[in-house]
């Protein structure tokens, strides 16, 4: 009889504690109420134009902010990272861009036998494009 009223009893406990739990749940996760606006039955746009006055208006106008610098911390060699401090350019990122091309020097005669032969000839650097398409192919004339 003992174990009985002793299960009923924490039954009856579990049972009000979870009731409570849902009670409290309930009230803390509502929803809010919805604000109340003022002035709802006003239309919010006008049905004719008005002209506004801008001077009527009652703006704060701040003037701009201007940057401090501290003159004694930009002297500093520590902070000069960009001008001083920067190292050795490294070899292997080095050794990766090409070289810029030379300029093409060629006497007359060339020039004047490549320009005959290709309409795409470009001076700058000796060379044309082949009507099959592919790369781009250097001049070579039989005095060279």
């Amino acid at each position: 009889m003992k174990s009985l009223a002793a299960s009923s009893i924490c039954l009856a406990a579990l049972g009000a504690i979870l009731i409570g739990g849902h009670g409290f749940a309930s009230y803390a996760l509502r929803d809010p109420e919805p604000h109340h606006f003022a002035n709802l039955d006003a239309p919010l746009w006008t049905t004719t134009p008005m002209r506004v006055d801008p001077k009527a208006q009652n703006y704060e106008r701040l003037p701009p902010q201007q940057a401090v610098v501290d003159n004694n911390q930009s002297l500093k060699p520590a902070n000069l990272v960009g001008v001083l401090a920067i190292a050795p350019p490294d070899a292997t990122v080095t050794g990766a861009i090409e070289p810029p091309k030379q300029e093409w020097t060629a006497d007359g005669h060339h020039l004047s036998l490549c320009r005959q032969r290709y309409r795409s000839y470009n001076v700058a650097d000796n060379t044309y494009q082949p009507f099959d398409g592919g790369p781009r192919k250097p001049c070579v004339t039989a005095e060279r």
